[in-house]
């Protein structure tokens, strides 16, 4: 009962609360890194990462944020790849905070060595960003990106098999808001 009173306190207080200005919001980010690995008994390898993230949803006036993310990784760390994962995303912007959840519904990732294509995804993805306003409806920040994916399935020329590949990484980026 205990609980269930904090839970209706919590939500009371984000229902009353005028944190945010209702509209459509667009809410690009991306990270792209790049390092180069020499030892003197292999050749170098140059590695890069690249992730860019497409929000669109619609935040309430209380802070609320419903919507959705598509999101692209660009990755020659170990294989060559390429993936993609979209799903249902919930948030909450408060001042200059910007937070939000997303359950991956969608994914899939392959890679040109073994041409390998995994998929049946499960995960998630949490983000943080604070942002500073640019313009009234345009806001600039940093943001930190924590990814936990799992993958179950795993196609090799055309057949599938059961798979377990995990990826879990905490990314920094760049977040870009557009308010309508």
């Amino acid at each position: 009962m205990k609980k269930l009173f904090v839970l209706f306190t919590i939500f009371s207080l984000i229902l009353t609360c005028q944190s945010a200005q209702a509209g459509f919001l667009f809410a690009p980010a991306t990270t792209y890194l790049t390092q180069s690995l020499e030892n003197p008994n292999s050749a170098k390898q140059d590695v890069k990462f690249t992730i860019l993230d497409v929000r669109l949803g619609y935040t309430f006036d209380f802070g609320l944020f419903l919507g959705g993310i598509y999101s692209l990784l660009d990755n020659d760390l170990l294989s060559d790849s390429s993936d993609f994962h979209f799903g249902p995303t919930v948030g909450y912007q408060w001042k200059n905070i910007f937070t939000t959840f997303t359950y991956y519904l969608y994914g899939e990732k392959d890679q040109t060595i073994g041409n390998v294509k995994y998929a049946n995804i499960q995960g998630f993805q949490f983000d943080i960003a604070y942002v500073l306003p640019i313009t009234e409806k345009v806001f600039l920040g940093p943001q930190l990106t924590y990814h936990n994916i799992k993958y179950k399935e795993a196609q090799t020329n055309g057949v599938a098999a059961a798979a377990e590949l995990k990826w879990r990484g905490l990314s920094p980026q760049f977040t870009l808001l557009f308010t309508y």
